[in-house]
């Protein structure tokens, strides 16, 4: 039985991975129909049932992936799930979906999680909600001892914060990691508008001439921000 599970569950995400953006090659016109209550009920079947984490994550996934609006009881269940990459992806899926009742949850969820990667997913979907009053959760959760996760954490403070919360982004400025060092840069040129010159192009850059205005930006302006 969890064999044929998870071979449903492969056959949607096959089905999702094809048919969800047009072939090159391919016309739009030609591109099969997914059969998104019959995909999205197979899915909510599985989560359901399926005893193993792994296909259960899955199926929570595909039901984002679809926007499948039936599952969201089920998603927001998701969040309490004793497995973190299932908590991790009910937090993206209502997030991808844009479920507004989401965000008390969500906020909740990233007060007593641990795990980083659903931190970075539930901050990323509180960020795609504008849940503002998530900020206290957020900065609580930007102390991480995990780089990336810090990263994400202040990318979604500098999408839903204001200019009160420049001090806190500008304490990162100086961050032992450079790449969260450049988050917070970025998330302050969010809330203010100011460009600090980071590359915007793709590929490998270097980031050392726009820290470098950032710091001495912040040197300059922080009188005008503290005790906010």
């Amino acid at each position: 039985m969890l064999l044929s599970r998870f071979l449903a569950i492969a056959l949607i995400g096959l089905l999702i991975a094809s048919f969800s953006a047009p072939s090159a090659q391919v016309s739009e016109r030609a591109q099969p129909d997914i059969d998104v209550i019959g995909a999205g009920n197979i899915a909510m079947e599985i989560v359901k049932t399926t005893k193993e984490p792994e296909t259960k994550w899955m199926a929570v996934r595909i039901l984002g992936s679809l926007r499948y609006e039936p599952a969201i009881p089920l998603l927001l269940e998701g969040l309490s799930d004793p497995h973190h990459y299932v908590r991790a992806n009910a937090a993206r899926a209502l997030g991808d979906m844009k479920v507004g009742a989401a965000g008390t949850p969500l906020t909740e969820l990233l007060k007593k999680e641990s795990n980083g990667g659903v931190i970075q997913q539930t901050s990323l979907a509180l960020a795609e909600l504008g849940v503002a009053e998530a900020l206290p959760a957020l900065k609580s959760a930007a102390k991480h001892e995990d780089m990336q996760t810090r990263m994400w954490v202040l990318q979604a403070v500098g999408r839903l914060g204001a200019k009160r919360d420049l001090v806190f982004l500008a304490e990162y400025l100086n961050d032992p990691s450079q790449s969260v060092q450049v988050s917070a840069a970025q998330a302050i040129e969010q809330v203010t508008g100011v460009d600090f010159g980071f590359s915007k192009r793709s590929g490998p850059s270097s980031p050392d001439a726009g820290l470098r205005r950032a710091k001495a930006w912040w040197e300059q302006h922080k009188s005008e921000f503290r005790g906010q």
